[in-house]
């Protein structure tokens, strides 16, 4: 690839923190300062040089535009062409495309032919979710240049608009730009769990005597529930035991890979105060609880903004233990203070192993645990007086 023509600066393209709302929440995406060589590849100059990309490129091609119109002819028909040659040559192509647009006509362009021959050839055609704008326009090629500016694929925007675009070569920013694009919401996908939904929703309740496993980490694992209980994350404590409620009802009596969590079920559930003035707000209590599991490792939710939020809970490695089901109710949750609640989980796992908590000192359970002494004392006495600890337990 000839870059006779560029002014080749070295510098570091260091990436600004952004922030911005997403239906009312915040999301910053930063990234640290990577060396990168730049040049302007603005108007005209950008077909050129999108040219070299593609009949340059020896492994792969991706593409995440906004709007890609091809014709029979023209620029834009030309980049297919070249694409084409890529896929014949072994060159790997994803393109994603945005799909929400003021009105049908100005999708229609997803059915040309032109996107039929592509993938016929091996390409990947990747909608984005209709739920949201995708306004990107960005090109990687072989994990190494990355294109970015405001230049669609387009007549206008190739020919006649006034479009400001940079070719970046970094490795550094092309990997964190591919791995982006990679969890980006996909139409497919949106409709895949809209008709799932229907299926998943308001499912029976799983028995009375329904036992639920946890795994061993989550007590023994100092950065796990020690930390929510060291931190007094009450609401996000409990809400971490009813998603795992919801997860087994859900997969009737087994943890599924992925499930739909309500949220105005899990503001009820958290017990978010009803006289709130709006629903929104209560919505965003329980989205707020969700987005604090997943910074604590215990779950993962691909956040869409809606009424419902995919969840995955997290499988931590080694030996699980029992819990009823009556522990998992919202108002046990609600009613039990949270060293309690700890303590009584405790003495579960010890009793899975044949053990009590007089199976080992009060400190030698603090320090195993990471419960502060005081702590422990309390939960075990406040059981002790509920009746929740049979003897010798």
């Amino acid at each position: 690839m000839s870059y006779s023509k560029t002014c080749r600066i070295s510098l570091v393209f260091a990436l600004l923190c952004v922030l911005f709302l997403a239906g009312g929440h915040s999301l910053v995406s930063a990234s640290e300062p990577h060396p990168a060589t730049v040049r302007d590849i603005s108007d005209r100059a950008y077909q050129e040089a999108i040219i070299d990309l593609i009949k340059g490129a020896r492994e792969s091609i991706v593409i995440s535009l906004y709007m890609l119109v091809p014709s029979e002819k023209g620029p834009v028909a030309m980049l297919m062409n070249d694409l084409e040659d890529a896929l014949a040559r072994g060159v790997s192509v994803e393109i994603y495309l945005n799909t929400k647009f003021g009105s049908r006509e100005e999708a229609d362009f997803l059915l040309d032919e032109a996107f039929k021959r592509l993938e016929d050839k091996g390409a990947s055609i990747n909608p984005i979710s209709s739920t949201v704008v995708h306004h990107d326009k960005i090109i990687i090629v072989d994990s190494r240049y990355v294109v970015e500016g405001s230049h669609n694929w387009s007549i206008a925007a190739l020919k006649g608009n006034n479009e400001s675009s940079t070719l970046i070569d970094s490795p550094e920013l092309a990997g964190e730009k591919l791995s982006r694009i990679k969890k980006l919401p996909l139409e497919e996908v949106r409709l895949e769990r809209e008709a799932r939904l229907k299926e998943l929703r308001n499912p029976p309740p799983l028995p009375e005597d329904t036992v639920i496993y946890l795994p061993k980490a989550l007590l023994e694992n100092e950065e796990l529930l020690p930390k929510l209980l060291a931190h007094r994350e009450r609401r996000t404590f409990n809400g971490y035991f009813l998603i795992i409620r919801k997860g087994y009802t859900v997969g009737r009596g087994t943890m599924p890979e992925e499930f739909p969590v309500s949220l105005m079920e899990l503001a009820d559930e958290l017990g978010v105060p009803t006289f709130w003035d709006t629903e929104y707000r209560r919505i965003q209590e329980a989205d707020e609880t969700l987005k604090e599991l997943k910074s604590y490792g215990l779950v993962d939710v691909d956040f869409t903004y809606g009424m419902e939020e995919w969840v995955t809970v997290t499988a931590f490695p080694g030996d699980s233990f029992g819990v009823d089901i009556s522990f998992f109710s919202p108002l046990n949750l609600a009613s039990a203070n949270t060293r309690t609640k700890y303590v009584y989980l405790l003495s579960r796992l010890l009793k899975s192993e044949g053990k009590s908590l007089d199976s080992y000192t009060r400190e030698e359970l603090s320090e195993k645990y990471h419960i502060g002494l005081k702590q422990l004392r309390w939960g075990i006495r406040e059981l002790e007086k509920s009746g929740e600890l049979g003897e010798g337990e």
